[in-house]
């Protein structure tokens, strides 16, 4: 929990909950099914297999390519100065007021810009194998909103890896307040993710995506909760497969969340891959 700064965390909460306000979602209000649709987000299917909605980063993201290219040419100062040895205070960037000034853009172009520049990042990767002994290789990753009484995802064997793959998931909801905080520990509005084991015949039942009071499941493996501001990493081996419950009318807020995956490789057996091939460059040179 507390992942991001708190100023960071602030921008993206006044923007979550300025946009459901909009859309008029959550707390018991019935959706519209084009609830959201605007500035870049697109409703994402087959509604067999799920019913999300992704942020696109087209030309109407909501300002995320310009407060990423702002953030670049801000670092690329800060590298600058460094370098020179110059302190003076128009190379300096200040992170706190930087993010302060970003209170008017949109939930999908702050989430993207988290995306851009921290999930698709080295050092990033190197904060990954720091805390897992796992080195990312390559990644996919999605800026997600499921919306009260509209989305989900379903388990189905088209998600299964032949390969071990590393899911770090950032998430965001209102959980402010004991009742909005028991609400999503508790599953009672769903928006929580789930790892189960895939069986042989391929079928998923229907239930376990829409029904938050159904009785665990003995394929169940691990149930992760959201909550604000919290990042969860899950190494999903193969033959596992996940869904995110639907999320109820009644659930105080949309379920945002960035969504990377990661194909991953033990850093002994990368580090021993490493001596093989400088022995070989070795033997060639004999």
């Amino acid at each position: 929990r507390e992942f991001l700064k708190p100023e960071i965390a602030r921008c993206i909460r006044v923007a979550t909950r300025r946009e459901d306000a909009h859309d008029q979602l959550g707390n018991g209000n019935v959706p519209s099914h084009g609830a959201g649709v605007h500035r870049g987000w697109r409703a994402v299917g087959p509604t067999h297999k799920q019913k999300v909605m992704v942020f696109g980063g087209d030309d109407d993201d909501g300002g995320a390519t310009k407060l990423l290219n702002d953030l670049n040419q801000r670092a690329d100062a800060d590298s600058l100065s460094k370098k020179t040895g110059n302190k003076g205070k128009a190379a300096e960037t200040d992170w706190p007021a930087f993010w302060q000034a970003q209170h008017g853009q949109t939930a999908g172009g702050l989430l993207q810009l988290v995306s851009e520049d921290l999930f698709r990042s080295e050092q990033f990767a190197r904060l990954l194998t720091s805390l897992t002994g796992l080195r990312p290789t390559a990644h996919a990753c999605n800026v997600r909103r499921f919306r009260p009484g509209l989305d989900y995802t379903v388990a189905h064997h088209g998600i299964l890896t032949t390969d071990p793959r590393l899911d770090a998931t950032f998430c965001v909801v209102n959980d402010e307040g004991d009742l909005n905080a028991s609400a999503w520990d508790f599953g009672e509005v769903g928006g929580f993710e789930c790892y189960i084991a895939a069986d042989e015949d391929g079928d998923v039942a229907t239930d376990e995506v829409y029904n938050a009071n159904a009785e665990e499941d003995e394929d169940e493996l691990l149930s992760v909760s959201a909550s604000f501001n919290t990042l969860s990493l899950v190494h999903r081996d193969e033959g596992l497969m996940r869904f995110v419950k639907y999320v109820s009318h009644l659930a105080p807020s949309s379920r945002w969340d960035i969504a990377a995956q990661y194909t991953v490789e033990g850093v002994a057996d990368s580090d021993e891959d490493e001596d093989d091939e400088e022995d070989e460059e070795e033997a060639d040179g004999l």
